[in-house]
C-alpha cells in the first residue's frame, strides 16, 4: 500500500500527488522549525559558555565583585547555566563573611539542582 493510499483511500493518482506533496511540505516545514528552535537554544548555551570562559579569565586579575558581575552576565544569557552558579558560589566564599557564605550556599544549591550529575560541584 502506498503512502497516498493511506491518506487518500485511493491509489496514487494525479489528484493525490498534490495531497502527498502537501504532507511532505508540511513535514519539511516542521523539521525546519524544530531545527531553528534547536539552533536558538544551542546558540544561547554556546554564548553562555563563551561568556563563562571570558569571566573565568578575569578571576585573579579583576576584583571579586567584577567577576561576580561577569558571571551574572552569563546568567542573563542562560539562566540555567550551572557552571556560572558554581563559579559565583566560589567567588562568594572568598569574601569569608556570613553573607558571602549564605550567598555561596544558595548559588551552589542552584548549580547542583541544575546539573546533579556534575562531579565538580
Amino acid at each position: 500500500m502506498a503512502i497516498a493510499d493511506v491518506f487518500c483511500r485511493q491509489p496514487l493518482k494525479v489528484c493525490c500527488r498534490f495531497d502527498v506533496m502537501q504532507w511532505i511540505s508540511m513535514g519539511i516545514s516542521l523539521v525546519l522549525t524544530l531545527c531553528v528552535g534547536c539552533k536558538v537554544a544551542m546558540g544561547s548555551s554556546a554564548r553562555a559558555d563563551s561568556l563563562c570562559q571570558e569571566a573565568l579569565a578575569q578571576i585573579g586579575r579583576e576584583p571579586v565583585d567584577s567577576c561576580i558581575k561577569s558571571f551574572r552576565g552569563v546568567l542573563r544569557v542562560n539562566r540555567d547555566f550551572a557552571p556560572a552558579y558554581y563559579q559565583i558560589a566560589k567567588l562568594h566564599m572568598r569574601s569569608n563573611s556570613p553573607t558571602g557564605r549564605m550567598q555561596a550556599e544558595k548559588m551552589l544549591k542552584r548549580a547542583i539542582r541544575l546539573d546533579p550529575e556534575n562531579r565538580e560541584f
